[in-house]
């Protein structure tokens, strides 16, 4: 208190000195009556002092945490609208910006809307870094109470507009960092692709510790569901940016883990979203346009080229299939004769008897031979006739009529029955023509001939 009554006869030093620490020291100790009527009216004497403005304001601070609504609204803040409005130092400047959060607290709405705000808004575009510094640790301490309309358009703009003046700094890129970590949870997806995104892709990351914090804050980004960065923005931009820091000799180990686990990250969240979508486009195509799409896949639809064996000569011969030579039986042959009792014969005489039994025309045959042999002098009788599989039949129908069991295997052997009397071999065994009955009598036999 006697320093306070000789205080103007001071040096600005010794007067800096006091405000600073003696004064701060004290105050706790001097009762509340005093603190406004004697030392208050001191300081708002000094705050008119440029040279030691600054020091005087760290006094005025701890008088605004420890007064009360009444005391902050009648005392301090008229004087404060004033230094708030008035140019003064640098120093002085960063003292009132880094104690913008407790003032707030004393201030009503009005007020910060009307004095607060704008002394906030012109620190941020001011061209001094140690300003600039103090207004982002401000915006930091001050973005719980603000609201999101000023968050996402006014901070937002001019955080984005001081990086680009400011791109190599490390400590601007840091308290960039620094709020955008803070504020990450309030904002949605456009204000990240708008504005967060591309104010991380204009910062040069060199520095290890800001190509961490950088990769921590994009890893959030990624977890958050609600932000849903789309495959584009993580392909074109986000990746290439991170990449080169790979080969960054600057990083230690846990950064290079950190690096290298974002950018796997983002390339499996590519390629799952990718999958899907190529997934979903193949469904929505029309189905013979899926089925065009399967076939130029498939490797069926692969031309191979021609495969030639060397020095091989292949002839062709044209043969006469059963079609043929039954076709031209039925042409050359006389009609056959009707039977109206339906015996054996009638039956013979129909195609089905004849392809069990046989063609009795042994001439008409004959005549054909003949006359394929004379216009094919060259052509083997083998050609013309359709050799047919010998049949053995099982000891089960060896009672059937005309089955003589013996042969050289115990089975006798039976030529199929589509073969007529004259086209049986010698080394075939003779054997009478089943009847009727006997036919429909065992099917086990007449499939096996068939």
């Amino acid at each position: 208190m006697q320093f306070l009554d000789v205080v103007t006869m001071k040096d600005p030093n010794q007067k800096a000195n006091f405000y600073r620490t003696t004064l701060i020291d004290a105050l706790p100790c001097i009762p509340k009556k005093l603190r406004w009527q004697h030392i208050w009216p001191a300081l708002q004497m000094e705050v008119r002092t440029a040279e030691v403005l600054a020091s005087v304001l760290q006094s005025v601070m701890w008088l605004v945490r420890e007064s009360t609504q009444e005391e902050f609204s009648f005392y301090i803040m008229p004087t404060l609208k004033i230094l708030l409005n008035s140019p003064k130092s640098i120093q002085a400047s960063v003292t009132i910006l880094e104690n913008l959060h407790t003032i707030m607290q004393k201030c009503t709405q009005a007020e910060i809307d009307n004095e607060i705000l704008p002394a906030l808004y012109h620190a941020l575009d001011s061209n001094t870094t140690q300003i600039q510094a103090a207004s982002l640790i401000a915006v930091q301490n001050i973005c719980d109470v603000l609201e999101d309309r000023i968050l996402h358009t006014t901070i937002l703009n001019k955080v984005k507009a001081l990086l680009e003046r400011n791109q190599s700094d490390v400590k601007i890129i840091s308290l960039i960092l620094c709020f955008f970590e803070k504020i990450i949870v309030r904002l949605e997806r456009t204000h990240i692709l708008e504005q967060v995104i591309p104010t991380l892709l204009a910062m040069r990351l060199s520095d290890p510790d800001i190509v961490n914090r950088v990769v921590k804050l994009y890893k959030n980004l990624l977890l958050e569901r609600k932000f849903g960065l789309n495959t584009n923005v993580m392909a074109t931009k986000m990746i290439p940016s991170l990449a080169p820091q790979t080969v960054n000799p600057a990083l230690n180990v846990d950064q290079f883990t950190n690096l290298m686990e974002i950018l796997y990250d983002m390339l499996e969240n590519i390629d799952r979203q990718q999958r899907y979508k190529l997934k979903a486009d193949n469904l929505a195509l029309p189905s013979p346009e899926r089925r065009k799409l399967r076939h130029q896949m498939s490797t069926d639809n692969m031309n191979a080229p021609p495969f030639n064996i060397p020095n091989l000569r292949v002839e062709q011969r044209k043969t006469s299939s059963a079609e043929d030579m039954a076709r031209k039986n039925s042409m050359t042959g006389p009609p056959p004769a009707a039977s109206a009792s339906g015996s054996v014969g009638g039956f013979k005489s129909t195609g089905i008897g004849q392809w069990f039994f046989g063609s009795s025309n042994s001439t008409n045959n004959d005549n054909n031979f003949l006359r394929v042999s004379s216009a094919f002098p060259n052509r083997r009788l083998s050609d013309n006739t359709l050799m047919t599989p010998k049949i053995r039949i099982a000891p089960s129908c060896a009672s059937s009529p005309g089955g003589t069991p013996g042969g050289t295997s115990g089975l006798p052997t039976r030529r199929h029955s589509s073969i007529g009397p004259q086209e049986r071999r010698g080394s075939a065994v003779n054997l009478s023509p089943p009847t009727v009955s006997h036919i429909l009598s065992e099917p086990l036999c007449l499939h096996a001939c068939i």
